[in-house]
């Protein structure tokens, strides 16, 4: 049983070993790539249809510092989209609304479509509404939302994902943030008990 817990005990310490680099300066630079290493998470939703409308949902999370200026695009492999509208995301954590309302007018279906999103800043929400031509999504349509970046800002550009397990705390509120830390705290704690077990 000894034997068992030390085992258990290092291969916890062995998975949390990144985390516990011996030297301050690379913990530093661990945490900074998590919480401030300018990152974007696009979170697509899937098709839905209300009050006779059909659209997709995009959320954008902002972490570090992106340029001052960037543009949501939305493209498919046929025409179908309508309109690009921001709006108030009810459910969402954040609570500080963009200053201008970013839109596109309502016209004839494209592959394209596109709102420039300015100021663009970590703190701000981002929820948009892609509205499609009614009945032109259909099984084998191919729906992307992108990031994209004026031409003179290319050094500033921040990494764009799909919202995965893996960057999840891009889009976690603080206090996910606080209890993922908190979890990681007590992970370690339970290996070195394990591993100076006297069972």
């Amino acid at each position: 049983m000894k034997t068992f817990c030390r085992i258990i005990g290092i291969g916890l310490l062995a998975i949390l070993f990144p985390f516990l680099t011996a030297s301050e300066k690379s913990v530093k630079s661990i945490i900074d790539d998590w919480f401030e290493t300018c990152s974007i998470i696009v979170d697509m939703g899937s098709l839905t249809t209300d009050k006779n409308k059909e659209f997709y949902t995009i959320n954008l999370f902002v972490q570090g510092n992106p340029p001052e200026s960037a543009d949501l695009v939305i493209s498919s492999d046929r025409a179908v989209f309508t309109q690009l509208k921001y709006i108030h995301e009810l459910s969402s954590n954040n609570r500080s609304l963009h200053p201008n309302t970013p839109q596109t007018p309502v016209g004839d279906a494209t592959k394209n479509i596109s709102v420039s999103l300015k100021p663009f800043r970590k703190n701000l929400l981002y929820s948009f509404r892609a509205y499609v031509e009614k009945n032109s999504i259909v099984d084998n349509t191919l729906v992307s939302a992108f990031v994209k970046f004026p031409t003179d800002t290319v050094t500033q550009t921040c990494r764009v994902e799909e919202s995965t397990w893996f960057n999840i705390l891009v889009g976690a509120s603080s206090t996910r943030r606080f209890v993922f830390v908190l979890i990681l705290v007590v992970v370690l704690y339970i290996s070195i008990v394990l591993i100076r077990a006297k069972l």
